[in-house]
C-alpha cells in the first residue's frame, strides 16, 4: 500500500514503543486508549487454540467453517474510532470491539514459513468498491482491530462512500490462563504441550525467565 509520510511513520513507530496506537495525526500518547502489540504480552492475549495455516481463501474459509477459533466477517460495517476524525476505524459486533484480527502473518506455513495469505483483510467503501493497497494512504493493524489512514487521506477526504466495510478473520478463541494451584503445574498449553511451570515462589516460568 502507498507509504506514509515520514512523519506519520515516525509518530506511529513511538506510539508503539510505548505500547500504544496512533488513532488521530495530532494526538499525544496519554491521549490513546488503545493498546499496540507490544513485548512482554500478557497470558491473557495469547493464542490458546490452534488456527491452520491458510494457503488460500478457500482455505481460510474452511478453516473457520470447523473452527470455533476463526470467524469470518464478510464485507462487515467498519466504525470510526471516536475522537479520531475518521482516521481509524475498527468492527464493532453487537458492541463488542472485535479484536485481534488474523494477519497472514500470525500462522505461517510451518516449513516455507510464507505468510498465510488466505486470512488477507480485503477493504471496501460502503458501495463494495474494492479500496486496493496502492489507494490512499492505510494500513492494518490486526492486533489492534483497526485500520489506520492518515490526515488528508480519511474517507471524506478522498470522497469515498462511507461507512466501510472490510472482509476479514477474527481470532474468536480461548486464550492462555491458568487455572492451577501454585505449585503445581496449571494448565497453560500451546500446541498440545504444557509450556509454563509454576514453581513456589508463585510465579510463572518460562525457558528459566519469570513472568508474572
Amino acid at each position: 500500500m502507498a507509504a506514509f509520510s515520514s512523519t506519520l511513520q515516525t509518530a506511529i513507530a513511538f506510539f508503539h514503543s510505548k505500547s500504544k496506537t496512533l488513532t488521530e495525526g495530532t494526538q499525544e500518547v496519554y491521549e490513546s486508549l488503545y493498546k499496540s502489540s507490544h513485548s512482554p504480552i500478557g497470558l491473557l492475549e495469547v493464542w490458546g487454540d490452534a488456527v491452520a495455516y491458510a494457503v488460500d481463501i478457500a482455505a481460510a474459509d474452511a478453516e473457520a467453517g470447523s473452527n470455533a477459533a476463526v470467524t469470518k466477517y464478510t464485507q462487515a460495517d467498519l466504525t470510526p474510532i471516536p475522537g479520531s476524525n475518521n482516521q481509524a476505524w475498527y468492527l464493532d459486533d453487537a458492541g463488542t470491539f472485535v479484536k485481534p484480527w488474523i494477519a497472514p502473518t500470525d500462522i505461517p506455513d510451518a516449513t516455507t514459513k510464507a505468510p498465510s495469505y488466505g486470512y488477507q483483510l480485503y477493504l471496501y467503501q460502503q458501495d463494495l468498491t474494492l479500496i486496493t493497497p496502492t489507494e490512499g494512504r492505510w494500513a492494518i493493524d490486526y492486533f489492534a482491530g483497526m485500520i489506520q489512514m492518515e490526515v488528508g487521506f480519511t474517507p471524506v477526504d478522498l470522497g469515498w462512500a462511507t461507512p466501510l466495510k472490510a472482509t476479514l478473520y477474527a481470532y474468536t478463541g480461548n486464550f492462555i490462563s491458568g487455572t492451577g494451584p501454585i505449585g503445581s503445574t496449571p494448565d497453560f498449553k500451546l500446541d498440545g504441550g504444557p509450556i509454563i511451570q509454576t514453581p513456589p515462589n508463585g510465579y510463572f516460568e518460562l525457558d528459566g525467565g519469570s513472568i508474572v
